[in-house]
């Protein structure tokens, strides 16, 4: 229903603004409760978001994830909706005898100032969602073209990587250690570098951490 109703509005050039969260920690009541609990705290916050927005607005994209979405006919500022689902998270949710602090990582879509493609906008999502993992103090982010275009070259990355692995692609040079008071090189350091025909040369900064 997502796609079908983003391939409408991005088809006619009718602009919208998705509102995209996922939660920290849920993985968390997966592990601890099991599944069964966890699709019961995730019911719960659909029908928080049905009542709050209206059903026609809420989306499930998958796991811990939703999104609502804001167009013209809408009366919800985008900062009301992103006020509203801090709120709705700020005190504990109880999930089976416990009680669990989830926090909403949100990020914003505006299309047609994102000028998107429908198959595309899961990537963009995905890549903002990482980048907001990654530094935990941001919690709202903005997709942007840059996020896609980055989401398309780690991709591309991990793809050689594999190919590296696969093939022997991977090289490691030794860089000498000198041992001044002994006044000769004493070990190395071994650096790993990736070469690719259309990247160049991939930083060990990028590569690594995938």
């Amino acid at each position: 229903a997502f796609y079908e109703t983003m391939e409408k509005y991005i088809g006619g050039g009718t602009p919208f603004t998705l509102v995209a969260f996922t939660l920290d920690d849920f993985q968390y009541i997966n592990r601890l409760l099991g599944v069964k609990a966890a699709n019961r705290v995730l019911d719960r916050i659909a029908m928080f978001l049905q009542d709050e927005f209206g059903s026609e607005r809420v989306y499930h994209l998958m796991g811990c994830r939703y999104a609502v979405m804001l167009d013209s006919r809408c009366t919800y500022t985008v900062n009301g909706v992103i006020r509203r689902i801090k709120d709705s998270f700020a005190a504990p949710y109880a999930a089976e005898s416990i009680e669990v602090l989830m926090t909403p990582y949100i990020c914003i879509l505006n299309y047609p100032e994102f000028e998107i493609k429908t198959e595309d906008i899961n990537d963009a999502l995905e890549y903002s969602f990482r980048e907001m993992a990654r530094n935990r103090d941001i919690t709202v982010i903005t997709a942007t073209s840059d996020s896609l275009a980055q989401k398309r070259r780690e991709s591309r990355i991990n793809n050689i990587m594999k190919h590296a692995i696969r093939y022997n692609g991977f090289e490691v040079y030794y860089q000498p250690i000198y041992d001044t008071a002994a006044g000769k090189f004493s070990s190395a350091e071994a650096l790993i570098r990736l070469y690719d025909d259309e990247l160049g040369f991939i930083s060990p900064d990028e590569f690594i951490p995938m």
